[in-house]
């Protein structure tokens, strides 16, 4: 530890004991004797007032290190300031030195001075700092003349503790980043220096505001056709486009295309869009609505007459010449027809009604009369063809002859218009209106081997009555000659009593002919009243009860079995043995009648089947009997 004394030479010495340890800190000081360090404050600081204390502060006040260097020991320090004393009021900035006195106890002694700041450090004030200031872009008051106010508040109530120096700003109106009558923020700082340099900064904006958006008119809405431009230089543009600030605010439109009722119907809803710098904007929507309201247009086909085979050939009776649509490049073509009946059904009038339709249901009618005519008949082919066919047993001539009329001679025929089965045939024995039919065998025929003939025309119409003919020769030949059968026998027959003769009844034999054979059926009826002989007619049985039949005798025949039926009608023949036995002409039992159902008196219907040998047996003489015998049972004599 080293022990110093210290003394100011500036009035009353102030003696103080220190021990002082500067590492690496305060101002030091060396000579050949001494190492001395000064570690109290080289600086004081002006007061608000400009004013300072004049002292060494520190603790203890003015502390330094002394070291010897010599070959004494250091043993006091004076500290002198000419004219100021400790305590003293120093006013304003300066420096003054201080000097320290260093003694040893050999008598050395060295002066080591130091110098002593008085230094200001309080910035100005401005007291009254600028504001932040909001204005209209249309207020009036722009940015230059604000500035000039914050200056002159400045300058007339910034203080300073020891002189202000300077007031300045950084605004510069070349550099300004917009105009007075936009928006935008300016930020302005402003500078306060004493006569120190002490400066205080202060800062304030400057924003100017726009909050009306453009106004400008836009077109009328309006109804365009699907054809006209939709350019604005046909639909309208905006007008009179103006902003409270901003002298060149942008405008532009964008379109929003909604659908309509058909492809060319559509409506633009065109909202017009205006802005200003500072980003106001405002919106205005035109609709325009685009229509197709004219129908398409087309020449027509002319009236015509024409065939009926060519009523439906479009070829003929022409079609429209389409001419466009104001809108639709594909118009559909149709047409619709009301038949008018005429004469006949081939002959009628068409009134054919053409229509032309856009997309969206525009149509244009015109009617074309079309009358339609038939005046061609039908062509036959092939021909009617000849028929001759040769006489056979057992072909029908007849139904072969009207098959061939029917098949019209195997002639076919077509028309032009009226279908096949639409065709009518007649035919007529030609040169005459008699329906065609095949005359009866002439015989002897003037024509050998021809049995019959007829020539037949066919007539052949259409369903409006044109007709057509074709002629056809039927003809049955006869080559062969009758064949006999059934000749009586050889036979040798005594003379009549008193004659030179005999009467003889011979049967006469069958013949058989190829062509003249005619198959025709016959019916015979015979009736009997029942008749009983007198007494109970419950115990008498009735009379036997013959019937007799005329028949065809020779040349007919019978070809086929031969139906006898039998009918009693109000009869008592219910139980099983009241009944007729059925006989033949030549005593061939035949068979039973059939009981009548109860009640008592009802009726029954017996059928019995002749052979035809036993017809044309029974009936050679043109008389067929068949004989009825009651049964009459041997235990029930007359009942």
């Amino acid at each position: 530890m080293l022990t110093l004394l210290w003394f100011f030479f500036a009035g009353n010495p102030l003696f103080s004991q220190c021990t002082c340890f500067c590492p690496g800190t305060g101002v030091c000081q060396s000579s050949p004797d001494f190492e001395f360090s000064y570690c109290g404050p080289d600086t004081l600081y002006l007061d608000a007032n400009c004013e300072a204390v004049f002292g060494f502060g520190g603790s203890p006040p003015g502390a330094c290190s002394v070291h010897g260097n010599g070959p004494g020991t250091p043993t006091g320090v004076d500290a002198a300031l000419t004219g100021l004393n400790v305590g003293d009021v120093v006013t304003g900035e300066t420096m003054l030195t201080v000097f320290f006195v260093v003694t040893d106890d050999v008598g050395n002694q060295d002066t080591f001075s130091f110098p002593m700041w008085f230094v200001d450090t309080l910035p100005p004030d401005p007291v009254t700092p600028p504001s932040n200031t909001i204005v209209q872009c249309d207020g009036g008051l722009s940015i230059s003349s604000w500035v000039d106010l914050q200056m002159t508040l400045l300058n007339n109530n910034a203080t300073d503790n020891c002189g202000l120096d300077t007031i300045t700003h950084d605004f510069d109106p070349a550099n300004h980043t917009f105009a007075d009558t936009t928006c935008g923020i300016v930020l302005v700082t402003f500078t306060l220096k004493d006569i120190n340099g002490n400066e205080k900064q202060v800062q304030a904006t400057f924003e100017t505001q726009d909050t009306v958006a453009p106004t400008f008119t836009i077109p009328p809405d309006l109804v365009r056709n699907c054809q006209d431009p939709l350019d604005t230089a046909s639909t309208g543009n905006y007008a009179n486009l103006m902003d409270n600030c901003d002298p060149n605010p942008t405008i532009a439109f964008a379109e929003v295309i909604l659908p309509g009722a058909c492809p060319f119907e559509i409506t633009i809803q065109r909202t017009w869009t205006a802005v200003d710098a500072c980003g106001n904007s405002r919106a205005q929507t035109q609709t325009i609505t685009v229509v197709d309201n004219e129908a398409p247009d087309f020449d027509a086909p002319a009236d015509l007459t024409v065939d009926c085979q060519d009523a439906n050939d479009l070829n003929i009776t022409g079609q429209p010449i389409p001419l466009g649509d104001n809108c639709d490049p594909n118009p559909k073509i149709s047409f619709s027809d009301l038949i008018l009946p005429g004469s006949c059904p081939n002959s009628f009038t068409i009134e054919r009604t053409w229509s032309i339709e856009d997309t969206c249901g525009n149509r244009r009618d015109s009617l074309q009369v079309i009358t339609v005519i038939d005046t061609l008949p039908p062509d036959i082919f092939p021909q009617a063809q000849n028929m001759t066919i040769a006489c056979m047993d057992p072909i029908n001539i007849d139904s072969i002859f009207n098959a061939w009329v029917t098949a019209q001679g195997n002639a076919a025929a077509t028309d032009n218009c009226s279908s096949a089965g639409d065709l009518s045939w007649a035919a007529f024995n030609s040169g005459t209106a008699d329906p065609a039919a095949l005359p009866p065998p002439n015989c002897p025929s003037p024509d050998s081997g021809i049995f019959r003939r007829q020539m037949v025309t066919f007539v052949v119409e259409d369903e409006c009555g044109n007709k057509d003919s074709t002629q056809a020769t039927f003809t049955v030949e006869d080559f062969l000659p009758p064949q006999l059968s059934q000749c009586p026998p050889d036979l040798t027959v005594p003379n009549d009593p008193g004659a030179c003769e005999a009467f003889l009844l011979l049967p006469l034999p069958m013949i058989e002919e190829n062509c003249d054979n005619f198959f025709f059926p016959d019916m015979a009826f015979s009736s009997r009243q029942l008749t009983a002989p007198p007494g109970d007619p419950l115990e008498t049985p009735v009379d036997i009860v013959p019937l007799e039949f005329f028949v065809p005798g020779p040349p007919f025949r019978a070809v086929g079995p031969v139906t006898l039926q039998i009918d009693l009608v109000n009869v008592d023949a219910e139980s099983p043995t009241e009944f007729f036995r059925i006989i033949g002409e030549d005593g061939t039992d035949l068979g039973q009648t059939n009981l009548t159902p109860q009640p008592q008196c009802n009726n029954s219907t017996t059928v019995v089947n002749l052979t035809e040998e036993q017809f044309n047996s029974w009936g050679f003489d043109g008389l067929l009997e068949i004989t009825l015998i009651p049964n009459v049972p041997p235990t029930l004599p007359g009942r």
